[in-house]
């Protein structure tokens, strides 16, 4: 069951946010390290884009998104994957101060900008976006180590 919730039109794609109900099971996220004062820890939601260019029909799914929160102060997680395709993402958000980083033996580009940090890799047959919101370097990198084993 996919329930609509809204519609962006970013730079050079058009792209819909659906309330997932029965996102796929991801054995790569399965052990993810949160952080203890997140209460909300099981908000999924998947990306669709049309088919073809000029489609009015989202009905192919792009990516599957993973969001935690800490409600009380605004802190987040958002985990964005996928097996074929690269996650769309918010490109309101400028990124700046990109660090090559390796983590459990793999290369990852991490991108900070204020109290905000980005990474993107693949791992596992999958491709990763990650965009966290008031979280410290620590528990990010503590993110990616859990996803990255």
């Amino acid at each position: 069951q996919i329930n609509y919730l809204k519609q962006f039109d970013n730079d050079d794609s058009k792209y819909q946010v659906f309330n997932y109900i029965s996102v796929p099971y991801n054995e790569i996220l399965s052990g993810l390290t949160i952080p203890d004062d997140f209460d909300n820890k099981d908000y999924y939601q998947a990306v669709g884009v049309p088919a073809k260019v000029g489609d009015e029909d989202f009905g192919k799914i792009n990516n599957y998104e993973y969001w935690y929160f800490n409600t009380s102060n605004d802190r987040r997680i958002i985990i964005a994957w996928s097996d074929k395709n690269i996650p769309l993402r918010n490109k309101d958000i400028n990124i700046k101060n990109q660090k090559n980083s390796s983590i459990n033996g793999l290369d990852i580009q991490i991108y900070n900008y204020k109290n905000i940090f980005v990474s993107k890799f693949s791992y596992g047959g999958f491709n990763f976006s990650i965009e966290s919101i008031d979280i410290s370097q620590d528990e990010f990198i503590s993110l990616i180590e859990s996803i990255i084993k």
